[in-house]
């Protein structure tokens, strides 16, 4: 009587990983050897049947739990493979993305490197731009003092021309004025030696007048008002030549009559500053040097 073969069979693993059943075919052939044996008793005989079929039945139960094992390790294999696929799928893709973060590190490399040199040539322009404001706050600085000091030059010329102006016109004004004095004074001169001529004025006992000195007119002021005392002088001047011409022929006129003379007109005082001269025809007749002159042609003749 042959023996059984061990319930625990020995698995080996195929290249794929599925294990195998080592003894799977002689167990099975096991019942086959037993039946071609020699016959033997009929109670051995029922016996090692039972014993054959409890033993193969325990060897199915064994080839379905393997079977269960083996399409588990599969379904597991399978996932792990899927798994690993999906791994690998990412790596690339992770190894494609840290290409792509290479590639636009370079990049941004590149551009840095460009923009820092960007920024020196600015500094650079900077600084020379500030060197060419800080020379011209120091140019416009120095021709602001010397437009300052052309302003004030050219307003004390203005001044000066104001001032100067304003002397000119005085002294227009006051060359006019004596103009108009001499006028009047040779006006005023003219009637008198004509009125005196009338009423008999100088007989042949008095001598004959003395003409005024030509002395030039004192000056209103210094020496800003030298043309004017020159105009004076020369109105003063002609002023005495007047007188000397007409008192010649008044000298020479026979002595007068102690007969009334005939009130004459009065004669119109002239609308001037100067002293009024005094009508003729009164009763003391007056000569040449007792006649009233303006202010400054009396002042002049004393």
């Amino acid at each position: 009587m042959s023996e059984p073969h061990s319930s625990h069979p020995q698995f080996n693993e195929t290249a794929h990983g599925v294990p195998e059943l080592e003894g799977t075919a002689t167990a099975s052939q096991a019942p086959h050897n037993a039946t071609e044996s020699e016959p033997e008793p009929a109670a051995g005989g029922e016996t090692q049947d039972k014993s054959d079929a409890a033993q193969a039945r325990e060897l199915a139960n064994r080839v379905a739990e393997l079977e269960q094992q083996l399409a588990e390790s599969q379904a597991v294999m399978q996932a792990q493979r899927q798994r690993l696929e999906g791994t690998e799928s990412l790596l690339e893709q992770r190894d494609r993305e840290l290409e792509s973060t290479q590639a636009i590190a370079s990049q941004l490399s590149q551009e840095l490197a460009s923009a820092r040199q960007t920024v020196e040539q600015q500094n650079a322009s900077l600084q020379s731009l500030s060197q060419r404001l800080s020379d011209s706050q120091a140019r416009t600085a120095e021709l602001e003092r010397e437009c300052a000091l052309i302003r004030q030059e050219c307003n004390e010329q203005s001044f000066q021309v104001s001032q100067q102006a304003g002397q000119l016109r005085d002294l227009h004004r006051r060359l006019k004025q004596q103009r108009r004095y001499t006028r009047q004074f040779k006006l005023a001169l003219h009637q008198c030696l004509e009125t005196s001529a009338k009423t008999g004025f100088g007989t042949g006992t008095r001598s004959r007048p003395q003409a005024l000195p030509a002395q030039p007119i004192p000056p209103w002021s210094e020496a800003r008002e030298a043309p004017a005392s020159a105009s004076s002088a020369a109105a003063d001047a002609e002023a005495a030549t007047t007188v000397e011409a007409h008192a010649q022929p008044t000298a020479e006129a026979p002595e007068a009559t102690d007969a009334p003379q005939p009130e004459s007109a009065a004669v119109p005082q002239p609308d001037w500053p100067a002293p009024a001269i005094a009508a003729a025809g009164s009763a003391q007749p007056r000569s040449a040097d007792a006649i009233d002159l303006p202010g400054f042609l009396g002042h002049s003749a004393r």
